[in-house]
């Protein structure tokens, strides 16, 4: 009877139980990333470059701590950008290096998902039409209400209110 070879197997049983426990906890863990990397990638697929976490949350079924988690990573990795509560850009890989879209891409739907009417104005409406002899530095949005601006190192989104906003017609 060997006590030393009694206790090297046993303590294999032991680590290949642990070592099989792992492996399931990653490939569960794996399962739940490539589902929201699918959802994005799917997104990103069909010419859409932007999400609501709550969509997010609700195609994908995971739960919100675990998505928010999945959703810093991908942040870090700069495949993803939060504009404000909620919304998300996606990044495509020709802009992985400014980091951000152009807001021309994503500003329709991030005003339609806050519920308020707005219009392009001052420099950005006058580059969009080609009036501009400069690339403006912001991105100018008016709104019947006060907002907080957005920016990082490479967007900046300004918000102006007029008190006479025009009626949808």
């Amino acid at each position: 009877f060997d006590y030393g070879q009694t206790i090297l197997r046993a303590r294999d049983k032991a680590y290949a139980k642990y070592d099989s426990h792992c492996r399931n906890m990653h490939i569960r863990l794996s399962l739940k990333k490539d589902a929201i990397h699918d959802f994005i990638d799917g997104l990103q697929a069909r010419g859409q470059y932007y999400f609501l976490k709550r969509q997010l949350l609700e195609k994908t079924g995971q739960a919100e701590k675990v998505a928010s988690r999945s959703l810093v990573r991908l942040q870090a990795k700069n495949r993803i950008l939060l504009i404000r509560r909620g919304f998300y850009i996606i990044i495509p890989i020709e802009f992985r290096r400014t980091g951000v879209l152009p807001p021309e891409w994503f500003v329709h739907n991030f005003m339609e998902s806050m519920d308020v009417e707005y219009y392009v104005g001052l420099l950005s409406a006058a580059a969009i039409w080609g009036a501009s002899h400069q690339k403006a530095q912001e991105f100018h949005v008016l709104t019947p209400r006060q907002f907080r601006p957005i920016g990082n190192r490479t967007l900046k989104i300004c918000f102006f209110r007029k008190l006479d906003f025009p009626d949808p017609a």
